[in-house]
């Protein structure tokens, strides 16, 4: 039940999920400093998330961990794409 509840949270709100999953431990669990989560926090939510369940369920990133991973970049990428994408728009409707 958790872990549905998480995904769909993943969906709604990347950065909730992570600060939920800091709180938990299950981040800290999977970086060795916390430098490295808040940068993911600000700019890689998802890619973030992903790298803490490989490390944590799969023992590492190998496997079908690498294939999380990289959609995880793809969505961090597409969302912060888009997002500079309808920014750039509505300046050039004020303009």
């Amino acid at each position: 039940m958790g872990c549905c509840l998480l995904s769909v949270g993943l969906f709604l709100s990347p950065r909730l999920v992570v600060f939920i999953l800091y709180l938990q431990d299950y981040i800290n669990r999977a970086y060795e400093t916390s430098f490295w989560p808040f940068m993911g926090f600000l700019f890689m939510p998802w890619t973030t998330v992903a790298y803490a369940y490989c490390v944590n369920e799969c023992g590492g990133v190998h496997g079908t961990g690498v294939l999380w991973i990289i959609l995880a970049v793809m969505a961090d990428l597409g969302t912060d794409g888009s997002a500079a994408n309808e920014n750039g728009k509505a300046k050039e409707k004020e303009n």
